[in-house]
Order: structure tokens, then sequence, then C-alpha cells
């Protein structure tokens, strides 16, 4: 296997070259994706769907199918209904381990989350949805600050607790509400499958993948991933590439790397087909990491060319519509620009909800 079949395999697993119809489907097979930005993570699940529009991603979001939370590595993802609760079970206690040192500089002790747990349910109850700006002026009333970064430790704690998720937007400003009047609590399944089963949704929608990769993306321990990988086995197959082991789906996908060589794939920000992975190298070059992935930890929209990062994008609102600014980082063919040009529409069409 080469590292162009490696890329082309991984836009197949991931639904861009592989594109499906239903939001929540796709979602689902894979288990979350981040959403720090929730207008790129939108277009991250629209560019994996045949006719993807934010206003179909919407509908699912007030449907309550599709959860924006705080998941995996305490970080805000979408994540779909029916697997809200196994993922939390799993990765929350890790969660919390990691924010203790941080909870404690900040001077916010056990004792008052948990006054601020009993604020949030008081609040919300009645299956209301309140901006972040509410709850905190009522935790502010009981003498508890939210500022410098308290209120976000705050409803992290809340969110990993499985109190609360986002709600719909007001606007432009974003509500939380009580998950429990979103979801319905299923069952518990045991750590051993759910382990076995992050396992084997990761390596399958993220494949071919290392084990450090699953270790970045998940948050686990290596004792954890491991176990997961073990019970994920069955279900998968392993490849070495210069030294290095990968794991991918058993079942061969024969047209995975039968992308158009000229085809230009222009990915969100944080699109987990760079985020995904603990070694981005493969895709992007070292020398061009730096205008993707910014110091404050913000990776910005990319645009691919067979599997490999060759520049970023933007968009930007005018008096005449939504203008899409592309960044190079060489000098493209003149021939490409036809192409550049229908993928920048495709773009336009996601927000603006025209049919092809």
């Amino acid at each position: 296997m080469t590292v162009d079949e490696i890329l082309q395999l991984r836009l197949y697993s991931q639904n861009i070259t592989n594109p499906g119809k239903n939001p929540t489907d796709i979602l689902s097979s894979l288990v979350a994706i981040q959403a720090q930005d929730p207008g790129q993570s939108k277009f991250a699940l629209g560019s994996r769907l045949l006719d993807g529009k934010e206003s179909e991603i919407n509908r699912m979001i007030e449907k309550r199918k599709i959860i924006r939370t705080w998941l995996l590595r305490g970080t805000l993802h979408f994540v779909s209904a029916k697997d809200i609760h196994w993922i939390l079970d799993l990765i929350s206690e890790r969660i919390f381990a990691k924010l203790a040192t941080y909870q404690k500089s900040l001077n916010l002790n056990s004792k008052m989350l948990s006054e601020t747990e009993s604020i949030i349910l008081k609040r919300l109850s009645g299956k209301k949805e309140l901006t972040r700006a509410e709850l905190f002026t009522y935790i502010e009333e009981k003498n508890i600050s939210t500022k410098e970064n308290r209120g976000s430790i705050i409803l992290i704690n809340a969110a990993l607790k499985q109190m609360i998720c986002l709600g719909k937007d007001q606007g432009k400003q974003e509500t939380y509400t009580l998950l429990s009047d979103w979801v319905e609590k299923p069952k518990p399944i045991s750590r051993e499958k759910a382990l076995g089963d992050l396992a084997k949704r990761y390596f399958i929608s993220r494949g071919p993948a290392g084990l450090q990769d699953f270790i970045w993306w998940s948050g686990l321990t290596l004792t954890e991933a491991r176990l997961g990988l073990e019970k994920a086995k069955p279900f998968l197959r392993e490849e070495t590439v210069s030294g290095q082991t990968y794991w991918m789906s058993k079942k061969e996908n024969k047209t995975a790397g039968r992308t158009d060589s000229n085809e230009y794939l222009f990915l969100a920000g944080f699109d987990e087909y760079i985020i995904g992975y603990a070694d981005r190298n493969l895709s992007l070059d070292p020398k061009y990491s730096e205008l993707v992935i910014q110091k404050n930890a913000i990776f910005k929209p990319t645009i691919l060319k067979r599997g490999n990062v060759i520049g970023t994008w933007s968009k930007t609102e005018t008096k005449n519509g939504l203008e899409i600014n592309v960044s190079p980082f060489f000098q493209w063919k003149n021939s490409d620009k036809k192409e550049v040009d229908r993928q920048k529409s495709e773009i336009i069409r996601f927000w603006s909800g025209r049919g092809k």
C-alpha cells in the first residue's frame, strides 16, 4: 500500500468521495465530528452528502437527531442522539481527571460545581433553552463567579455529567438545554463493549489509521485503546507501510482509489480528515502546517487534491452575497480554474440552501 492509496482510502471511508444522502447516517458512521465552529462543522457534514444544505442539517438539529456537546478530548462535537450517552459514559471520567488541576487553579471546587448543577437544572427545567449569558446571570446571583473561563468549565462539567447539551440557536446566540429533554437515556453498555465499539467505528470510518491516531482522537489511555482495538480486530484488516501499522475496514472498497485526479475537494475547518489523526504529515506537508493549524489551535478550511492539502479557503459575506476566497500554497494550473470555480459554487449552494 502506498501513501496515495492510504489517502484515497481515508477519503472514501470518511464519506468525502463516498457521499451519502442522510446527515444522521453519515454522522453515525463517523461517530462524531469536531464542532468547535458550528458553521464549519455543518459544512463538514454537508460536504459528505450528495446534496448537502445547511438548512437540512439545521432541521436534524431541531428534530434532536444531531446533538452538539462537549465530547471527545473535552472538545465540542456533533454526535448522533443514539450515541451520545454511551460515549460520554466511556470518556467523561478521563476528561474530568484532566480538568481537575485547571479547576483548582480557578478556585472552582466540587461544592461550587455541585451548586451550579442545581442552578442549571432548576433554570432549564420545563424544556427551557437559555443562552450562556442568561445561565451565567443566574449563577452569578448565587455569588459564584463565571469569569476567567470559570463559566466554560461549569458548562463543560454539566455536559460531561449528561445534564445539558447545546439547544437551538436564538438568532446568532447559542442556547443550552437539558439533555434529558432532547434524548432519552438508553440502558448502559459495558465499558469493554464500548471500547470495542468505539475502536471499530473509528478504524472503519477513518482507516487506514494507526493506534496512536485512535488514542489522539478518542482521548483514551494506551491500555484502553489497545483493549478496544483487540475487540475490534475481527472487523478490521491491517497493513504495514514504512514500518507503521495501519488498521482499516475488513471490507475491501475497490472503488475507493478512483477519485478524479483533477478534482479539488474543499473541506471545512477542523475537518476530521485533518484533525482525526495524530500524524497529519501524510496529507499535510509539514512545511505548510502553520498555514493550516494556527498557534491558537484553529484549523483553517482546506483544499485537497489527490488527498493532499494544497491550500486554504475562507468565506466572506458581501453585499452581493457569499464570496469564497482561496489561498493556494503554490501556483495552480490555469486549466484547473473551472474545477475550483465549480467547488466554490457548491460551497455557496450549501449555505444558500438552493438545490442543484
